[in-house]
């Protein structure tokens, strides 16, 4: 019996097909970028190009953000928290706060980072 609930537990974490509530799935993948973003702080913080910073952004961090987001069914809130995070890790790697006031459209330009369609 107790063999049975313990199962039962780690079946209720487990992912399953079908479901609609994206919302823990897309919070996880929102920490795991982080995590990446953050491990690779002194990349992003060196005085290397901009267009290296791009590719290593491109290639470690948004995979890890944006793994099995094909399947994710995206109300407008977790698209516009999607967008907020990417944008915060670009003013990051630019070395630009939110009190420096600097358009979106201007750290785009700066940065060229693909934007992904979300």
């Amino acid at each position: 019996m107790y063999c049975i609930l313990l199962l039962n537990d780690d079946l209720s974490k487990q992912k399953q097909l079908g479901h609609t509530n994206f919302e823990k799935e897309v919070n996880r993948r929102i920490q795991l970028g982080w995590a990446v973003f953050g491990k690779l702080r002194d990349t992003f913080s060196s005085k290397i190009s901009q267009c290296q910073k791009n590719k290593v952004f491109e290639q470690c961090v948004l995979p890890v953000k944006t793994y099995g987001s094909e399947m994710w069914y995206l109300t407008m809130g977790l698209i516009i928290r999607l967008r907020v995070t990417h944008r915060a890790m670009e003013r990051a790697m630019l070395g630009i706060s939110l009190r420096d006031q600097v358009r979106n459209d201007e750290i785009r330009t700066r940065t060229r980072v693909t934007c992904y369609a979300v």
